[in-house]
């Protein structure tokens, strides 16, 4: 269909605007009536607009070069509408919007007034005889109609209208006053103040043999009666996309060159011994099938034998049963649980990790069954989970996760020519999966998540996209996402990670995300022979670094900042999966180190998959290397190691915390936890963080958690060293300073101090000495706060569930399974509690997985002094469990 005939067409529907007139953004055109909406004004910047009184209006442009149409005063007459129509080769993708204002109505003679009524044919709109907006479904054009068709439907208006390209917007401001008539003869109506906001999402049409264009229009007031009536565009957007074309998918993947199967390691998938897989081959077809198995084996972080269904409500929260609206994804406030529950359990089944478990087990066994489970689950996810509507629909991060299976489960099952596409309902099950790919890298395109909301969120929408690209590579816009991602993934390996390998978010476990992230992408890349940077690889080797250092001799890792139990791609379904060391599996292959390749210990079922008979074989080939000790000192990350008889069964390994509390602005992910103290001995922990339980859970439990109570630093007046603005921001931040760095590990002796309590009326300064002597044994911190007037002072010592803590006046005995502690503690009249589960207060917790906590020994030293000093001695015996009295 050609754009002049379209042109024609929009024309005649707006042949009663005699004076129309076109403003053209990027990709859409918006036809009006230039006479009635009035003179054109642009330039100036500021706010909003606002309405002294009835008769006057107040305008301030929202931004320089912005076009106002400022509307005449009278009564509506006509079809003064406006109409959205999309450029040759685009659609209208969606159109988000948001309304504020009252409607107030008067009662007049009648029995009853109503401002806006629906009526049910043909999806009209109305307030008595004014139709406010009307749908045209013969053409697929939304248009906007104002005028009066009897004696009681008129309105005054007054108002404008602001095109903002730069913001990608359209902004209705106006005020009406007239009469409602259809209720009550005689009432009125009044609008005062009213505003609507409309963001035109445009999307290019993927059939360039035809490019049909989808004609889209939006009537301003039409909307805004839509959103005061709280109904959906799902009930009234046409559909948005068509599909794309078998014939131009296998055209552009012969062109690219791309080989199906290459991609993620699929060429190695039939090789895989089956010993090593002997868990997921044992299960049968049947309990393969059932929906605790499709959906995370029925247990959703702390959720466990919970019926999701088969197929599930994708919309619905497990956890609370809440249905989410199916309106504009991102016009949902996800965060409000009272509309969409607990996110996390929302999202997490629609990451779709199972799907790529279904996809093993078919490639597996050739069982039809797992394939028809497939089949099942995706079918009802596209049904149910409509472009652009929902929670699903509301989070790039989400969609690029969901990309990342989607892609691993295409290759799995085969790729284009999968027996999953046999047959004319395979064939468009391929087609919706690929209109759906195409809808899902378009949204992240237009939705990454920039400036302080840049942090792990980007490398994963970088990510998804970059895989979607690579597997996919169907469209025109292919390209340019490949090269978006790929420049987006360089770029933010290096501003997000420091130059020694710590992750600037200041939380491990998003280290692990992020660097499983970067290692998915190189991965996808050298099979399809494209080629990341050196300086890209050579900082995710150095995250690898990092991970080692802080490493216990068992495995453990310090539960630094923030943590979801996130996984982008599950290929490891054993129960004792650690995704640290799969990781340093997967680093020792790619680098070749024997450091990574001891630390990991094993070449587990998911390197297995994602390498193959090749990766294993370059894992054998690895040669021991020296038993040298790993990295201690990451001034840039702010994390020093102090300990001795690294990798034995002698291990004393500690960390202190002098780094920023996170990244970027908001450090949505960090802790405040300036100047705390992590202590592993024997390879088991001791001094540890409490981790993070929860981001959704009641407010006190999040912000006790993150908060500094919950870690092994100082308190004082029992607030946080940071200040908090929510549940992922923090609006005035620590910051802390190295005064003395050590020399070594095993004489360590370490100076640091923070800012964070200089916000008091009385600023106090907290400086931290740590000192550790591997020829004692000894740990020794010393905590000295500087006031000019008495505060409260509290230190805190956090310890694993499984050690046990007694007291003795000033001094504790810690006994682990391996290992005893003696410790005593000295300054002025201080005193010694110990809580263990306490809600009143919150202290005494330990979550070691998201969404689940259990009670844990907590140490609290306080004191009231003006310049305070708390001292905490610590004397470790690996050798045996001994008693030591209290200090006189």
């Amino acid at each position: 269909m050609k754009k002049s005939l379209l042109a024609s067409l929009l024309l005649l529907a707006f042949a009663s605007a005699a004076n129309a007139a076109t403003y053209h953004a990027d990709h859409f055109t918006v036809t009006y009536d230039e006479e009635f909406w009035g003179t054109t004004v642009s330039g100036g910047s500021g706010g909003a607009f606002s309405f002294a009184t009835l008769d006057e209006l107040g305008l301030s442009l929202t931004s320089t070069g912005t076009r106002s149409l400022v509307m005449k005063e009278g009564t509506w007459n006509g079809n003064t509408g406006l109409t959205i129509v999309a450029d040759a080769g685009y659609h209208i993708a969606g159109i988000t919007s948001g309304a504020t204002g009252a409607i107030n109505a008067t009662p007049g003679s009648g029995t009853g007034t109503e401002a806006f009524a629906q009526v049910a044919t043909n999806a009209y709109w109305y307030s008595g005889a004014t139709y406010i907006g009307s749908i045209d479904t013969l053409n697929q054009t939304y248009r906007g109609v104002y005028g009066t068709s009897g004696s009681n439907g008129s309105f005054d208006a007054h108002g404008s209208i602001v095109f903002a390209p730069a913001l990608g917007e359209i902004r209705l401001d106006y005020y009406t006053q007239g009469n409602t008539g259809a209720k009550g003869l005689g009432s009125t109506g009044t609008a005062i103040q009213s505003s609507a906001y409309f963001n035109v999402v445009t999307a290019p049409i993927p059939e360039p043999e035809s490019y049909a264009l989808l004609l889209a229009g939006l009537g301003l007031m039409g909307t805004y009666a839509c959103a005061r009536l709280n109904i959906s565009w799902a009930d009234i957007w046409p559909p948005i996309f068509r599909g794309c074309s078998m014939a131009l998918i296998t055209a552009a993947s012969a062109l690219a060159g791309i080989q199906w199967s290459r991609t993620l390691g699929g060429e190695h998938l039939s090789s895989i011994a089956c010993a090593s897989t002997a868990g997921l081959l044992a299960m049968s077809a049947s309990s393969l099938l059932a929906p605790q198995l499709f959906l995370g084996e029925s247990v959703i972080f702390a959720l466990h034998d919970t019926e999701l269904g088969f197929p599930p409500e994708w919309n619905k929260d497990p956890l609370t049963g809440r249905l989410a609206p199916l309106t504009p994804g991102k016009a949902i406030d996800y965060r409000r649980p009272e509309l969409v529950g607990n996110i996390k359990y929302l999202w997490e089944p629609s990451r779709h990790l199972e799907l790529v478990t279904l996809a093993q087990a078919w490639r597996l066994t050739s069982d039809e069954e797992y394939l028809n489970g497939f089949r099942t689950l995706l079918a009802s996810w596209l049904d149910q989970c409509p472009y652009p509507l929902g929670v699903h629909w509301a989070s790039s991060l989400e969609l690029a996760v969901r990309l990342a299976n989607w892609a691993s489960a295409w290759h799995l099952l085969g790729g284009v020519n999968s027996p999953l596409f046999v047959g004319s309902d395979g064939e468009d099950l391929k087609r919706r999966w690929l209109a759906s790919v195409y809808q899902h890298c378009h949204f992240i395109s237009g939705y990454f998540s920039l400036h302080s909301s840049a942090n792990n969120h980007l490398v994963g929408e970088y990510m998804g996209l970059f895989l979607g690209a690579v597997t996919w590579p169907c469209w025109p816009e292919s390209a340019d996402w490949l090269r978006i991602a790929r420049n987006g993934l360089e770029c933010e390996a290096i501003k997000q990670n420091t130059c020694d390998g710590v992750n600037r978010e200041q939380a491990l476990y998003y280290q692990h995300e992020v660097m499983t992230m970067l290692l998915l992408c190189q991965q996808a890349g050298q099979a399809n022979g494209i080629v990341f940077s050196t300086a890209y690889l050579r900082r995710l080797e150095c995250m690898a670094e990092f991970i080692v250092s802080v490493m216990d001799k068992s495995g453990n890792v310090p539960m630094i900042g923030d943590a979801d139990d996130a996984q982008m791609l599950r290929l490891d379904h054993g129960t004792q999966h650690d995704v640290f060391r799969s990781l340093l599996a997967s680093c020792a292959v790619l680098f070749k180190r024997f450091d990574f390749k001891r630390a990991a210990g094993v070449f587990d079922d998911g390197n297995r998959w994602l390498f193959g008979d090749a990766g294993l074989a370059a894992w054998n080939a690895i040669p021991d290397g020296d038993s040298s000790a790993p990295g201690w000192a990451f001034p840039e990350g702010g994390y020093f190691i102090f300990g001795s008889d690294f990798g034995t069964d002698a291990e004393i390994k500690g960390l202190v915390d002098c780094g920023p509390i996170g990244y970027p602005s908001i450090a949505a992910h960090g802790h405040a936890d300036a100047l705390s103290i992590w202590l592993s001995v024997c390879g088991e922990p001791c001094l540890i963080d409490p981790g993070t339980y929860s981001y959704w859970a009641d407010q006190p439990w999040r912000d006790y958690f993150r908060g500094t109570a919950a870690h092994n630093t100082v308190r004082v007046d029992g607030l946080d060293q940071s200040v908090s603005g929510g549940r992922f921001l923090w609006t005035r931040k620590a910051v802390s300073r190295v005064l003395q760095s050590p020399v070594s590990p095993d004489v360590f002796h370490f100076e640091g101090m923070h800012d964070g309590y200089r916000r008091l009326a009385d600023p106090v300064e907290h400086r931290r000495t740590v000192n550790f002597d591997a020829g004692t044994s000894t740990l020794v911190v010393t905590d000295n706060v500087i006031g000019h007037t008495q505060h409260a002072i509290e230190q805190f010592w956090h310890f694993s569930p499984e050690i046990e803590v007694t007291l003795s006046d000033n001094s504790a005995t810690i006994r682990g399974n391996c290992f005893s502690m003696a410790a005593e503690f000295e300054g002025d009249d201080i005193s010694l509690d110990l809580f263990c589960g306490s809600e009143q207060p919150i202290l005494g917790w330990y979550s070691d997985s998201y969404e689940n906590k259990r009670p844990a020994t907590t140490l609290r030293v306080r004191t009231s002094a003006i310049d305070a000093l708390v001292r905490a001695s610590f004397r470790i015996d690996t050798a045996s469990q001994i008693s030591v009295s209290a200090k006189d």
